[in-house]
């Protein structure tokens, strides 16, 4: 697929792009796809993210896209996701807002993790650096998040001081991030 963004204009998901490869099954009818294989997607934008590769066993259904296991790469971090993604409602496709009308249910794995290879996903003020490992759960829409990631980190910076290692625990909640534990 040469355009990413040219097929999910046809679909009516006009935030993606990149490039991308599809081996599998291909069935159901125009109004009601259904895919099942293997997705090896480079330089893939979703809205307004980007990473370098996304690769792994997809199955896409009306309104539903699961994995068992998908791999994103940006930059020297890798994230392993396994879950599903739901378009909420009867609405069409292209008039979702994707950050309300998406329903997550994720549990994700990053190791090996690098903060300035997150700086896009993180908060422009959070002045953490350094190397982690994290994994969790993440349930809900993308606006308002909840689940539980601990996080550990080594060799970091945070506040102006260097640390070894420490870990962390926290709590997703619509509106926050509740830190439980800190070490």
């Amino acid at each position: 697929i040469r355009s990413m963004a040219a097929l999910g204009r046809g679909f009516g998901l006009p935030a993606l792009g990149g490039t991308a490869a599809l081996r599998g099954r291909l069935s159901g009818t125009w109004q009601a796809p259904r895919f099942q294989g293997h997705l090896s997607w480079q330089e893939p934008h979703v809205a307004m993210y980007a990473a370098d590769q996304i690769e792994g066993d997809v199955e896409w259904l009306p309104r539903t896209l699961r994995s068992p296991r998908l791999v994103a790469r940006i930059g020297q971090t890798v994230a392993t996701v396994q879950g599903s993604v739901v378009a909420q409602g009867l609405a069409p496709l292209r008039t979702l807002d994707l950050k309300r009308d998406l329903m997550l249910d994720l549990t994700v794995q990053v190791s090996p993790g690098r903060t300035v290879d997150l700086a896009p996903f993180l908060p422009a003020q959070l002045p953490v650096r350094g190397a982690f490992r994290a994994g969790g759960r993440i349930t809900g829409v993308p606006q308002e998040p909840t689940g539980e990631v601990e996080v550990a980190f080594t060799n970091f910076q945070t506040w102006d001081e260097q640390w070894q290692r420490g870990t962390a625990l926290l709590r997703l909640t619509p509106g926050a991030i509740d830190i439980s534990r800190l070490s």
